[in-house]
């Protein structure tokens, strides 16, 4: 398996699965991507006009 394939399949599992923000114990907050990021296939990719404000 090259890095890439693991990567891809990496990627694969979060989105069936989601990602989870550990609040504390037993309290768990689904991640959201913000309003600004944009997909794109495998990247997730943040405009220069919305890092810099």
């Amino acid at each position: 398996m090259t890095i890439g394939t693991a990567a891809d399949e990496f990627i694969d599992l979060l989105r069936e699965h989601g990602i989870e923000h550990i609040i504390n114990k037993g309290k768990t907050k689904p991640h959201t991507l913000t309003p600004f990021a944009q997909v794109s296939g495998t990247r997730i990719l943040y405009p220069p006009e919305a890092v810099q404000e």
